[in-house]
């Protein structure tokens, strides 16, 4: 593979070398250590990126070439001129094109929105172990700071179930209408490597779905930096079914973060506590979503 690679690297317009190989691509640098995401995609990713690039948002690679049945992607590296906040409100109203330019609307049916039962049905598998283990917590002779802890926490998972349980009702109420939704395209991975100030590098982890979802990935990886303000924005402008759908699979992705089977221990009590603040926190931030 590096022998491969290397003969590759002699056919570009200039010279590189591979610095690191990341997840999606290799980090490579020019001879003025300007660095460069060299991505190596297949002839379907390819035709993908071609694609995406009917989008004015997506950047395209300065330089393309082909080793039989796989094809080299290089991009630039820039320097970000904006701290993370400032590029995350700079990057959503892009995403939100990419998603607008793939666009279109369909009437909603149950097989759309198959995995919903699937989901509510893997949460009520994960509330039910926690609820035996908080049983066994209960009915310990001695609990430690830990046990405590958990036990405090508590009702903040039982008002997520009433949530989720109402939520999933009102989604399937939608369906029923025969409402219409409109889809577009989401990318399953938003990094702000791959944020350009002007254009964002493509992905090739992409689907469709409704634009909670852009912004339900949207707020789950950047939540840290206090985002709220700008997710109500939005989502004060959606329709009723995506408001909804936003606050269900927010709050799923926080339930499945949370290590269950090995809440007695301090790494993964702490992880237990920061996620019951965080759907605390969601629940009193787009509470009124969730009536």
């Amino acid at each position: 593979m590096e022998k491969l690679h290397s003969d590759l690297l002699s056919r570009f317009p200039f010279s590189i070398e591979i610095i690191q190989k990341d997840e999606c691509c290799y980090l490579v640098k020019d001879l003025y250590n300007r660095k460069y995401h060299l991505m190596e995609v297949s002839s379907s990713q390819y035709r993908l990126y071609k694609e995406l690039c009917k989008c004015r948002k997506i950047e395209k690679a300065i330089y393309e070439c082909r080793e039989k049945e796989m094809f080299y992607l290089l991009f630039p590296c820039v320097n970000r001129t904006s701290e993370e906040k400032a590029a995350v409100i700079k990057m959503l109203p892009m995403l939100e094109e990419v998603f607008d330019d793939f666009a279109f609307s369909i009437t909603l049916k149950k097989e759309h929105l198959a995995n919903l039962e699937h989901i509510y049905k893997v949460l009520d598998n994960r509330f039910t172990y926690f609820e035996l283990r908080i049983r066994e917590i209960e009915t310990m002779p001695y609990k430690d700071d830990i046990a405590w802890v958990i036990l405090s926490k508590y009702y903040n998972l039982l008002d997520a179930r009433v949530y989720l349980y109402d939520l999933q009702q009102d989604i399937f109420s939608f369906i029923d209408k025969n409402n219409s939704v409109e889809y577009g395209l989401v990318f399953r991975q938003i990094g702000l490597d791959n944020f350009k100030n002007q254009w964002i590098e493509p992905s090739f982890s992409v689907y469709y779905a409704p634009k909670a979802m852009l912004l339900c990935r949207m707020f789950m990886s950047y939540d840290h930096l206090e985002i709220y303000g700008l997710i109500k924005d939005r989502l004060k402008k959606f329709d009723e079914f995506n408001q909804k759908y936003f606050c269900f699979m927010s709050i799923y992705i926080y339930i499945l973060s949370i290590h269950f089977d090995s809440l007695l221990t301090p790494y993964n009590v702490n992880n237990y506590i920061q996620i019951t603040k965080k759907i605390n926190r969601f629940i009193k931030e787009f509470g009124d979503y969730m009536k």
